[in-house]
């Protein structure tokens, strides 16, 4: 079985940015943040074996791209995959809450 190469797109580097810039400055949890950032480094660096263990999201609005998600504490990490060059693009990350249907379209 071949290893998949992660890659973190730049709209989810800036959703990583910003959740540990709010986790660390506004809650001023420092050792969360990093507790965090471990977390979701381990979680998505894990897709590189069997990225597609997680369903397609079933959705209309992103019928184009067959993205999945994989959650991460309170956040969600929404990528696809390309079988043909063997990666997974991790396109965003979201807080659970949020209306994540706008950031994928």
């Amino acid at each position: 079985m071949n290893d998949y190469k992660i890659i973190l797109e730049n709209s989810a580097l800036n959703d990583m940015k910003k959740i540990i810039r709010y986790i660390e400055e506004d809650l001023t949890e420092p050792d969360t943040a990093v507790n965090f950032y471990n977390n979701a480094i381990k979680v998505i660096n894990s897709l590189n074996s069997m990225p597609k263990r997680n369903r397609v999201i079933d959705r209309d609005v992103v019928a184009e791209v067959e993205f999945r998600r994989v959650f991460i504490n309170s956040y969600t990490a929404f990528y696809y995959v390309n079988d043909a060059d063997l990666t997974v693009h991790i396109v965003r990350v979201l807080h659970t809450s949020q209306n994540w249907i706008q950031y994928l379209e």
